[in-house]
Formats: structure tokens, C-alpha cells, sequence
């Protein structure tokens, strides 16, 4: 480790803060500081740390928890097309509405599946998927009576659809 303070070297001085989460160490005011390490590598399924002597961690969450991640990512997806669209290309603010609240209370309970008792989860996963199944209907129905513009509620039901089956191979093998 090479330090910024004995003898006073000059800020933008290359120096080692010893930790393997920075990198680009230069001295400022007498500190050799970095720029943290992302270690996210790119897996959803684990937790990626840094640990200051040894660098990056990637832990394993589990196929639970990888694939009840998936079905999140989904439905973030959903939420975030369904916010991003013009309420008159969904049939206006309450249907808008209607589905944002769908999709909010199945992100709810995906959080209760992942952090609550493993004998609750398989309650909360029925409770997303009939918010989904939910979800469909009212997006179907729009389409139906021509509120809903065709290619973005054909892209939202694929979402939701496939997000419906990823939940019940999820309750078949827990």
C-alpha cells in the first residue's frame, strides 16, 4: 500500500489505497482515494459484492430467488411501459390506472414471497398470478373494443403471459 500522507505527495499522485474495490488510486489532500469497483456481473441470480482484500463476491441466491427475480424483472417491465405509454394509447387514465395498480400490488406481493416464510410463498405467487391473469383480461378487453392500441397491448400481454407461466413452473418446483 502506497499512502499520500509521509512525505506529502501532490494531489493526482498515483498512489494504492490497499482495498481491491477501487481502482485509478490517485492522492487527494493527503488521502489516497479510487473510484469503487462495480462488480455487477450482469447475473440476476447472484449478489455481487466487493470485499475490500480479496475484490468481487458473486453469491448465488438460489433458483428461487433467481427465478421469482425474473418474474420481478417482468413485471417492472410491465410497469414500466404501462407509465410510459399515453393514457389514450391504453384507453385512457383509469385503465392506465387500473393496470399500473395491478402490476404495483404483484410487485408487493413478490417482495412479501422473497422476504417472508417459505410456507406463505406459494399464497403470494397465486396472488401475483391471478394479478396478472387480471392484467391480461383487462388489457384484452380494451383491445377488443378498440381503446387499446394493438402492437403495445400485443407487447404487454406477451409480458404478462410469459410472466404467468414463469410463476407456475415457479409453484410446481419450489
Amino acid at each position: 500500500m502506497t499512502g499520500c500522507s509521509t512525505p506529502v505527495k501532490p494531489n493526482g499522485a498515483a498512489c494504492d489505497d490497499g482495498s481491491a474495490c477501487t481502482v485509478g488510486d490517485v492522492c487527494l489532500n493527503g488521502t489516497c482515494t479510487g473510484v469503487f469497483v462495480s462488480c455487477d456481473d450482469g447475473d440476476p441470480c447472484t449478489t455481487d459484492t466487493c470485499v475490500p482484500f480479496t475484490g468481487c463476491r458473486h453469491q448465488s441466491q438460489g433458483a428461487f430467488a433467481c427465478n421469482l427475480g425474473g418474474i420481478e424483472q417482468a413485471l417492472l417491465l410491465l410497469q414500466q411501459d404501462v407509465q410510459g405509454a399515453p393514457a389514450t394509447s391504453l384507453g385512457g387514465q383509469a385503465r392506465q390506472a387500473r393496470l399500473l395498480g395491478l402490476i404495483t400490488r404483484g410487485l408487493a406481493k413478490i417482495e412479501t414471497a422473497r422476504s417472508g416464510p417459505a410456507r406463505t410463498r406459494s399464497h403470494q405467487l397465486v396472488f401475483v398470478q391471478a394479478k396478472l391473469r387480471t392484467f391480461t383480461l383487462v388489457l384484452e378487453t380494451g383491445m377488443r373494443r378498440l381503446k387499446v392500441e394493438p402492437i403495445l397491448g400485443g407487447t404487454l400481454r406477451a409480458l404478462a403471459t410469459g410472466a404467468v407461466r414463469d410463476l407456475q413452473a415457479l409453484r410446481a418446483n419450489p
